[in-house]
């Protein structure tokens, strides 16, 4: 079955935002009731750690969908992971982040403006420093 508003050329089934869903991904979608509007969020991708929530489970592919999360591994096939369990977990870990991310990248910002004042008092002292022709 194609969800209505897809398309599919018979190697790639493409939702209505022109992300591609293929191999195993594009039966697994094909195969199960799938809702039209869960659109893919990106195409397909490798990564070394599946679920931050389920560690056992190592590396494989994913693909990220509005309302799901579909993963593949050589053991288990394509199954859908578990995409509630692994949000808390990262929720988790944002919230025991002592600076939150924006704070961060101000932070970040204002270390590397007295980086680059102190590199020039240095570069001033040096100058000073050096014996003249």
């Amino acid at each position: 079955m194609i969800p209505a508003g897809w398309s599919d050329n018979g190697h790639t089934l493409t939702a209505p935002n022109g992300i591609p869903v293929i191999l195993g991904f594009r039966d697994y979608v094909r195969a199960h009731p799938w809702d039209t509007n869960n659109w893919p969020l990106a195409p397909e991708a490798g990564i070394p750690q599946l679920e931050l929530s389920n560690p056992t489970l190592g590396g494989g592919t994913q693909q990220l969908f509005r309302w799901k999360m579909l993963g593949w591994t050589k053991e288990r096939g394509v199954f859908e992971e578990w995409l509630g369990a692994e949000l808390y977990v990262v929720r988790q870990v944002l919230a025991s982040l002592k600076t939150p991310p924006t704070d961060l990248v101000a932070l970040l910002t204002t270390l590397l403006a007295a980086t680059e004042q102190v590199s020039g008092q240095i570069e001033a002292a040096l100058k000073e420093l050096q014996p003249t022709p």
